[in-house]
C-alpha cells in the first residue's frame, strides 16, 4: 500500500502559498469574499468564463465545420478589456466593470447583441462572445461584492 500522507501535505502546502500570493496580491477586498480560499474560486470561475467556456458554446451552437474557429473568435473578445487602460487604476479588484468601462456598458451590449443578429457566423460569434464576456464579468462582481 502507497502512503498518500506526503502528496496529500504538498498540496495542502502548495494551496496555502497559492493562496498568501493571491492575499498579497490581491491586497483588501470588500463585500461577499470570506477568505482566499473563495478569492482563489473568484479567480478560477472567472478566467475559466472566459477562456474555457467559449468553446463549450462554441462547440453547443455553431455547426460542427466551424466551431473551432468560432470559439477562437469568442476567445478574442478579450480585447473589449482594452478599455480598462483608460481606467486610473488600470485594475481595481474592488470596481465592477459592468457600467464603469466603456465597452462594458448597457449600450456595448446592445451593439454586441445586434452583432448576433448578423447573419455572418463571425459576427454572431464575436456579438455572443462578448455578451458572454459581460455576463461573465458581472457574474464576478456579484461574487465579488460589488454589483
Amino acid at each position: 500500500m502507497v502512503d498518500r500522507a506526503p502528496v496529500k501535505a504538498g498540496k495542502a502546502c502548495l494551496l496555502k502559498l497559492t493562496l498568501l500570493f493571491i492575499g498579497k496580491n490581491m491586497g483588501e477586498t470588500k463585500g461577499a469574499i470570506v477568505d482566499g480560499s473563495y478569492e482563489l474560486l473568484r479567480i478560477l470561475v472567472h478566467y475559466s468564463g472566459h477562456f474555457l467556456a467559449p468553446f463549450v458554446l462554441a462547440r453547443l451552437l455553431f455547426p460542427k465545420e466551424i466551431w473551432l474557429k468560432a470559439a477562437l473568435v469568442m476567445v478574442s473578445t478579450i480585447v473589449i478589456d482594452m478599455d480598462h487602460l483608460l481606467a486610473d487604476p488600470i485594475f481595481d479588484p474592488n470596481r465592477c466593470s459592468i457600467g464603469f468601462h466603456p465597452l462594458h456598458t448597457i449600450w456595448a451590449g446592445l451593439v454586441y447583441a445586434g452583432l448576433v443578429l448578423v447573419p455572418d457566423w463571425r459576427a454572431r460569434a464575436f456579438g455572443l462572445g462578448a455578451l458572454f464576456h459581460l455576463a461573465v464579468d458581472a457574474n464576478d462582481c456579484f461574487l465579488g461584492g460589488t454589483f
